[in-house]
């Protein structure tokens, strides 16, 4: 008994202590969800009522509080079943992309309440005191469908007592809901199933998506249920739209790789053979990417000419890549024609412009095929231009670490000097790069592009890039077959704005730190630079010295923690930033920014992650 009433003591204080912590820290912040319309009914599962939505966000703390709807009218609901609310840590019941210990993101899936259509705001309350923002969310008609590894696609309804078995149409004559069953509007939950390849003598994909038209108001999402991730496994395609748009895939587990991994450390020259291309994801219009764990199958290794996740035609416009894990993709053999992501659009047949799409929240780790997050086209040698992209490019609040090639490139090439293939600006924000434009690389006669950030070419819009950070450029075998640099900047249009602003540039090799390739003038506002390793204060005089005269020369004092970085409380780094017309409102951990915020992503303390919970909580 006296050992109980010690142990329930020591739970009390340490619930006291965290409920301490919460009322000292910000309040929760919530900053994307999986789906963004459904309907409030139809679920039937036993324990809720409407669709199951998962969000993901800051501070949400280690047990559950409140999940609300609220209507027009301001009338508040309960959700009408919280499933889990938990770290994002990759672990069940939740999604299998570990956000936690990259970003410190939680993540909650809970059950709509019973609503009237209309635009609804989502938000989340932790203790009577502490309420978080509210994220927008549109209760629509719409049907939702199970799947299960003992479900039937001939006979089976689609409900949890006559589920379907798979998703994958690839057979035109078969009843899968990837065969053109699901309609614009619809959710399929997938309990812990995994895809079977099909394909022919040149193809295997394993999850066709045939003919399903879904639209930014009334998309069409495939989500692995709470508890049970499902899986899809493939050499070449994985899921592949055809003739679709406005698709949802959240909370996958999605493997690739045609190449065997020779798995070992001698530097391989040779690229594997690009008529195959291996591709993870293929976007589609108005789509969403969310929360998903990509990565080769054990043993391979991606290759071709596409990437993890991959866009061509329209097929990238309005995209939303959010939350997603992309890890050990790509061996030594990999062609430098493979990318880690490849985000393009390859078209001059007059089409509509697409509009600009949108990376954040990713975690990228590992990854050997060339570049992180890769946004490139090119006009055909027929004089004839790109099909253009227009809006505004974003690529924010991303982990890369470990990459092959530029950890984050954008560049296209009009090789006819028509005009600019995109007319797009692009924001470049709150991203951590650590240990990039790595090699080695697969083809000898090219290069490994060993730089952090590259942007320019043929596009006809402004740069903004703030408030990032950059720990590492290069290695041995990148370096033996091109010159490093930090940032690399190339654009042919010399009246656009480019700002490079409150950023921190820190390598432990001497290098020159930027490359320009261009007549347009940029604006280098409050960025630190330093060369932490390998001169003598003289010899890094002479980098030093190519820097435009507004540069800070100085050490950032950047510190790690659990792997996740900040800024020693002595950093000049602290509350110095240049104000800017695109401040970010929030820093790289979620952090509101205050008047007299940080050059950086990152604040000046390690966020110290709390012990582990004493018990757990079921909240089934």
């Amino acid at each position: 008994m006296k050992r109980l009433a010690y142990s329930s003591l020591i739970t009390i204080l340490f619930l006291l202590s965290l409920s301490h912590l919460a009322h000292a820290q910000e309040p929760p912040l919530i900053v994307f969800s999986d789906i963004i319309s459904g309907p409030s009914t139809g679920l039937n599962d036993g324990r809720g009522e409407g669709a199951i939505v998962t969000i993901w966000g800051y501070r949400f703390g280690e047990y559950p509080g409140k999940v609300y709807v609220t209507d027009s009218s301001g009338s508040r609901s309960p959700a009408a079943h919280v499933y889990y609310w938990k770290r994002a840590d990759g672990k069940s019941p939740g999604g299998p992309a570990d956000l936690y210990s990259s970003h410190e993101l939680y993540e909650i899936a809970f059950s709509l309440p019973r609503t009237p259509a209309g635009q609804v705001g989502i938000s989340i309350e932790t203790n009577s005191t502490t309420q978080s923002n509210s994220i927008p969310f549109q209760v629509r008609t719409g049907k939702i469908y199970h799947a299960t590894p003992n479900g039937d696609n001939e006979s089976g309804q689609g409900s949890l007592d006559s589920p379907w078995e798979f998703v994958n149409g690839w057979d035109s004559r078969s009843k899968a809901p990837g065969n053109g069953q699901l309609q614009a509007g619809d959710i399929i939950y997938t309990h812990g199933v995994e895809e079977p390849v099909f394909g022919d003598s040149t193809r295997s994909v394993g999850m066709y998506l045939r003919s399903i038209n879904g639209t930014l108001e009334n998309q069409v999402a495939i989500i692995s249920y709470p508890g049970q991730p499902s899986k899809i496994s493939s050499p070449k395609w994985g899921v592949q739209p055809y003739s679709s748009s406005g698709i949802v895939l959240s909370k996958y587990i999605v493997l690739g790789g045609l190449l065997d991994d020779p798995m070992d450390d001698r530097p391989t020259f040779g690229a594997g053979p690009t008529s195959d291309s291996t591709s993870q994801i293929r976007t589609s219009k108005d789509g969403r990417i969310i929360g998903n764990y990509i990565s080769d199958r054990p043993g391979k290794c991606s290759n071709g000419s596409a990437g993890a996740i991959y866009s061509t035609r329209d097929a990238g416009s309005n995209v939303k890549v959010f939350g997603n894990f992309l890890h050990d993709i790509g061996c030594k053999q990999t062609s430098h024609f493979q990318h880690t992501t490849y985000m393009s659009k390859r078209t001059a047949d007059g089409q509509q412009p697409s509009e600009a799409w949108e990376f954040g929240w990713n975690r990228l780790e590992d990854n050997k095929a060339v570049f992180g997050i890769h946004f490139y086209d090119q006009s055909p040698h027929d004089n004839r231009n790109c099909d253009p992209v227009i809006g505004s490019l974003k690529v924010h609040h991303n982990l890369i670490r470990n990459q092959r090639g530029s950890a984050i490139n954008i560049h296209t090439s009009d090789y006819d000097n028509i005009g600019a293939c995109w007319t797009a600006d692009s924001q470049i924000f709150n991203n951590i790069m650590i240990n990039v434009g790595l090699g080695p690389v697969s083809e000898i006669n090219n290069g490994t592009q060993p730089y952090a950030i590259s942007i320019g070419g043929s596009i006809d819009g402004d740069f903004y890039i703030y408030n990032n950070l950059v720990y590492g450029v290069s290695d041995q075998l990148s370096r033996d077959y091109e010159t490093p640099f930090v940032f690399r900047l190339r654009n042919k249009f010399e009246d656009r704005k480019i700002i490079i602003a409150n950023n921190i540039f820190q390598t432990n090799y001497p290098m020159q730190m930027i490359r320009v390739q261009t007549e347009a003038d940029f604006s280098n506002d409050t960025n630190i630079w330093f060369i932490s390793e390998g001169q003598t204060n003289d010899q890094k005089s002479e980098y030093y010295s190519m820097l435009p005269g507004s540069s800070l020369l100085m050490d950032p004092m950047i510190n790690f923690h659990n792997g996740k970085v900040f800024l020693n409380e002595k950093s000049p780094a602290i509350g110095v930033a240049t104000t800017i017309e695109t401040k970010p409102l929030y820093d790289f951990f979620g952090s509101r920014h205050g008047v007299n915020f940080n050059i950086g992503p990152v604040g000046s303390q390690a966020s110290l992650n709390p012990p582990a919970p004493p018990r757990n909580i079921d909240i089934e």
